[in-house]
């Protein structure tokens, strides 16, 4: 079964491909072959994307027949060679529909994101705080193009949290007790914009958790003077699984290298209690057609 071949790579679970003329990759741990990709020891398969610069059909379709996946939706995205005069205009165009369709850079970014905690950064324990460092771009200024568009913070703290949920192995423990993860709720305090093409930095730490959510603090921070630019609160929804028994297993259990990290859990901080109430309220005016 594949999923024991996949816990045993974790945490970085890197594979390379079998090579038929090459019989010693076919017993590697780290080997795999398409169908491995396909095996229902890692769950039911409901879907899936291709992305190919060599198509074969027949072959393909084969690997989803021999895994009894072939009644599944397959969506195939094929590149052709660039290289190829005739072909350019078309692989251009599928580029550029790419583009207009997804947010290829976010999701490159994420993946970037993911990559780097796992390979090259330092595990931390549940409580402790992580940061990491970003530049405003022209990508991210507003209509005055000298500061931060107020909207870029929130997409730069989806950054800051893949590398807090890897490192910390927070989104790891939800998944294993059969959960999943998602925003539920934001607030964010501007105090300095950020200039264009200055260095800063974001912090992130969990302040408190109940058993449906995981509060998050988030600072955005200037180097040079250490100054708090924006601060925000994030409530992480946690789906399908206690979050109270989350947390008390990485609390439990995570390594720590400070004693007084592993701490118990933290008291509700007044500025949370009073944005929880306001939710609340919020959503008690939404049921009651307010």
């Amino acid at each position: 079964m594949f999923s024991e071949k996949f816990k045993k790579n974790a945490p970085y679970n890197i594979f390379f491909t079998e090579i038929s003329d090459s019989p010693e990759t076919v017993n590697q741990m780290n080997s795999i072959k398409f169908t491995d990709l396909l095996c229902p020891s890692l769950g039911t398969l409901t879907s899936s994307l291709q992305l190919t610069f060599a198509l074969n059909t027949n072959w393909l379709m084969e690997q989803y027949e021999n895994t009894g996946n072939e009644t599944k939706p397959l969506t195939i995205l094929y590149f052709s060679d660039l290289t190829d005069p005739e072909e350019n205009t078309g692989s251009l165009a599928l580029l550029v529909l790419l583009y207009i369709c997804f947010e290829l850079n976010y999701f490159l970014r994420l993946i970037l994101c993911v990559l780097a905690a796992r390979l090259f950064k330092k595990r931390v324990h549940i409580l402790q705080e992580t940061t990491v460092t970003g530049v405003c771009v022209t990508n991210d200024v507003d209509a005055l193009l000298y500061h931060m568009n107020n909207a870029r913070y929130l997409r730069e703290l989806d950054f800051a949290r893949v590398d807090f949920y890897e490192r910390s192995g927070l989104y790891r423990r939800i998944r294993e007790k059969g959960g999943s993860v998602v925003q539920g709720a934001c607030t964010i305090r501007y105090r300095r914009f950020v200039k264009t093409f200055s260095r800063y930095t974001i912090t992130s730490k969990i302040v408190y958790w109940d058993e449906k959510s995981i509060f998050m603090e988030h600072r955005f921070i200037t180097p040079r003077d250490n100054f708090i630019c924006a601060i925000a609160i994030c409530r992480q929804r946690v789906i399908d699984c206690n979050a109270e028994d989350v947390m008390s297993s990485l609390v439990i259990t995570g390594t720590v290298e400070d004693a007084e990290t592993a701490k118990l859990k933290p008291e509700l901080p007044k500025e949370v209690a009073l944005w929880i109430e306001s939710n609340e309220i919020s959503s008690l005016n939404i049921r009651s057609g307010g």
